[in-house]
């Protein structure tokens, strides 16, 4: 368990780089750090749709 949350941890961690050497390009930092922190909370419209019961 420890071994895949590692993994997942570090390719997170190079994509989310990555990401942001591209967005770096087109607007400020300021900005990036705004529009990063909406795109983090998209998922949690995912929510509406999960069933607390039934878990």
């Amino acid at each position: 368990m420890f071994t895949s949350y590692m993994a997942i941890s570090n390719m997170s961690s190079t994509m989310g780089n990555e990401f942001v050497g591209y967005i770096k390009e087109w607007i400020s930092f300021d900005m990036s750090f705004i529009l990063l922190g909406v795109l983090a909370l998209v998922p949690l419209i995912f929510l509406i749709w999960i069933n607390p019961d039934s878990m």
